[in-house]
């Protein structure tokens, strides 16, 4: 024991010199620079050179050199003491923290190496082990004590080794020699903790207290009993966590709280899987109740009357510690009692959202707002979670979409941008359930089923919201912020889109179940006029474009899936596939003539690009609806011949017919060209005439009979001649038409 005394004596002394060595090697910096360096001398002129004068400017005061060369002076000396300065701080913090430490740990090596030493030839009694550990710790303790006075952090370092050996000597006496039972240990390390929690606060060391904090919820697990005993643990827990917290509010020590948590937690946790069972409910769910109540308050009391504290702490409090409290009690509810699991959940939200209020509608709302927002958050995350807990499959999907559009009502009401965002999560997940679940099920009769029901309820929650968002941007125009508009922009944007999808996507869903697959050129015809027309009046980009793909699905099904008509089943111009094909192109049309009307609408670049797409596909849909008419018709004629002049002849007229069918086509576009002042359609004309020719010649030559030659000559040539005549007859009118600035 001597050796050891004399041992941390030699320590103190030599920390003693090194910090005195500091100090005079620092003064001896600060007094060369001061002295030495060659610019602390003022620069001055040698008296005998003559210089002449000069006047300065008068707007301009004359700058000395001596100024020069004295703020240089100050400018260097600053940097080098600078530089000096972090390098005796580094040596400091080598010398002082790193020292002590590691000095610290090889005496605790020391002593257990000596210890063993001893208990291996029994040169020392079990008590007597105990005692030297004792002693060793209030050796420390007073060391530590006198040390603090001067060098505050090496004493601190030194008590709580003195804290730690007290704690392993009570450990020893109960775990390894067992001279005294499990309760007057346990007594006895919550005395060291109560005496490293006093200490702590009478040098005011974090790390002390810290230390102290570890060692009084260490007690548990040093001193097991193997018997379930959960009211003295608990209460044993909860009165730490309550002088923490009190310490903590008087204390400005960050995390503090949130590190009683983090203890408290591993200590139920180790419980829970040691000797919890079904049976043990009441008990778990009271005791993780006043945890949770503990820590509330503390967070609660830390932002009322603690304007000064550190706010890190208590946010990171307020979003764990309901969600582990939540977390470990709704398992246990749910196998319990599964008709409440969804009520603790509300109740949860309740809870936070009454506590949200109470921060935003206190005095002080400046100091409150971000606390009363996170609250106003965990309260939605409850509300939310509390949606799928109680219901299931399709009401799922309504109970979150009318829980967004409330959340959005009140954000908007009452100005609160977190609960608008969780508004739109919610939707968001209403969103990816409809799609994702509810479209995917398989109702047995059509229309009145739950996909049915699922789809419409999100229809009608994603409708009011576009509509409530639209007012609101109408309504507050002039004081909205550019954030909010931009805000209330895009999630417009996003509900009006939903939106349209969703009776679009489950009528589709029903038709590919229950009904004829060809009614589906019908749907997306009229879901493509409407996502088109829509966008456009409401110029929604978005919307537009997911009309314009509307279209484009419905275009490729009626080319190539509608096109296929049985012969023995064929009508002339009264099918399937003339009504799907007139009724895409009457919905083309009207987009046309709507574009044409909203022409301001939209961009120069789109109305262009658009407009020819439109008038390709319209006229191409037409030609080739006549085309394949003509076809099928005379293939049905083909239907049981088996004589080959017969079937030469009908193949010819069917090639002739088409040759006509073309020109007559053309000479309709070009007239069309011609009134209504179109180069487009002039153009389309004058190329559908080159097609006519060149079919004409090549094809029909080679495979027609003379007669059918002479038709299909005569018809071109005819048509041509027509279509000479009326460029001559409407020349004026096509060249002031080329020459205007349009």
């Amino acid at each position: 024991m001597g050796t050891i005394v004399v041992f941390l004596i030699f320590i103190w002394l030599a920390a003693s010199y090194w910090d005195l060595k500091q100090r005079v090697s620092r003064l001896e910096k600060k007094f060369d620079v001061q002295t030495q360096h060659p610019l602390d001398t003022p620069l001055t002129k040698p008296s005998n050179l003559a210089s002449p004068v000069i006047q300065a400017p008068p707007a301009f005061a004359p700058i000395s050199q001596s100024s020069v060369a004295e703020n240089s002076s100050v400018h260097i000396r600053d940097k080098v003491q600078r530089v000096a300065k972090e390098e005796d701080e580094f040596e400091f913090h080598f010398g002082s923290k790193i020292f002590t430490a590691v000095g610290l740990i090889a005496i605790t090596f020391g002593l257990g190496f000596f210890l063993r030493y001893a208990f291996t030839h029994d040169l020392i009694t079990e008590m007597m082990r105990v005692l030297l550990g004792f002693t060793g710790g209030f050796i420390l303790l007073g060391l530590g004590w006198y040390t603090t006075q001067r060098y505050s952090l090496y004493g601190h370092m030194l008590t709580g080794g003195g804290l730690g050996l007290f704690y392993l000597s009570l450990y020893a006496a109960f775990n390894f020699y067992q001279l005294i039972t499990q309760p007057v240990a346990f007594f006895g390390m919550t005395l060291i903790t109560i005496l490293g929690a006093t200490l702590a606060l009478w040098y005011d060391s974090l790390p002390l207290f810290a230390f102290s904090l570890f060692g009084g919820f260490a007690t548990p697990f040093l001193l097991p009993t193997n018997i379930n005993n959960p009211h003295a643990l608990f209460i044993y827990i909860a009165l730490l966590d309550f002088g923490i917290l009190l310490i903590s509010w008087k204390k400005t020590w960050p995390y503090l709280a949130l590190g009683a948590f983090l203890a408290t937690t591993l200590v139920y946790l180790s419980w829970f899987e040691t000797f919890y069972t079904h049976a043990q409910f009441s008990v778990s769910f009271l005791y993780t109740s006043l945890f949770f109540i503990i820590f509330l308050s503390a967070t609660l009391l830390n932002q009322f009357f603690r304007s000064d504290a550190s706010r890190e702490g208590d946010i990171i409090l307020t979003l764990v510690v309901p969600a582990l409290y939540f977390a470990v009690n709704l398992f246990e509810i749910n196998l319990l009692y599964p008709d409440f699991d969804a009520l603790f959940s509300i109740l949860l939200g309740v809870l936070y959202g009454i506590l949200a209020l109470i921060f935003r509608l206190g005095d002080a709302k400046e100091r409150f707002e971000r606390f009363g927002i996170i609250l106003f958050a965990v309260a939605c995350v409850f509300f939310i979670l509390a949606v799928p807990i109680q219901f299931e499959r399709q009401w799922i999907t309504i109970g979150w979409g009318a829980e967004a559009l409330v959340l959005l009502l009140l954000g908007l009401r009452y100005h609160i941008s977190v609960i608008r965002q969780f508004g739109y999560g919610a939707f968001a997940l209403a969103a990816f359930q409809l799609m994702a679940f509810d479209l995917s099920a398989s109702p047995s009769a059509p229309w009145f089923n739950d996909r049915m029901v699922a789809f419409a309820g999100s229809f009608l929650f994603f409708t009011f919201a576009s509509i409530a968002l639209a007012l609101k941007q109408k309504d507050s125009a002039a004081t909205l912020s550019s954030q909010e508009r931009e805000e209330f922009a895009k999630a417009y944007s996003a509900l009006v889109n939903m939106a349209y999808l969703a009776p679009l996507v489950v009528l589709s869903a029903e038709i590919f179940d229950f009904f004829d697959l060809h009614w589906l050129a019908f749907l997306w015809t009229a879901g493509g006029l409407i996502g088109s027309a829509g966008g456009l009046i409401t110029r929604g980009v978005v919307l537009r474009v997911l009309g314009y793909s509307i279209f484009v699905l419905a275009g490729i099904r009626v080319l190539f899936l509608e096109s296929f008509v049985p012969a023995a089943s064929y009508v002339p111009f009264w099918n399937g596939r003339v009504g799907a094909t007139l009724v895409f192109v009457g919905a083309l049309g009207l987009y046309a003539a709507l574009l044409s009307y909203y022409a301001s609408r939209v961009s120069q670049i789109e109305r262009a690009n658009i407009g020819l797409a439109l008038f390709i596909s319209i006229n191409g849909f037409l030609l080739w609806l006549l085309t394949i008419e003509i076809w099928d018709y005379f293939s049905k004629q083909l239907v049981g011949i088996k004589v080959n002049n017969t079937i030469q002849r009908i193949e010819n007229m069917r090639l002739a017919a088409i040759s006509i069918a073309w020109t007559l086509y053309a000479i309709v576009l070009l007239v069309i060209g011609i009134i209504s002042t179109s180069k487009v359609a002039r153009i389309a004309s004058l190329l559908l005439f080159m097609i006519v020719v060149g079919k004409v010649f090549l094809i029909d030559t080679a495979n027609l009979d003379d007669f059918y030659r002479f038709v299909s000559f005569i018809s071109l040539g005819v048509v041509l001649l027509v279509s000479g005549f009326l460029y001559f007859r409407f020349k004026e009118r096509i060249l002031q038409f080329i020459a205007s600035p349009q």
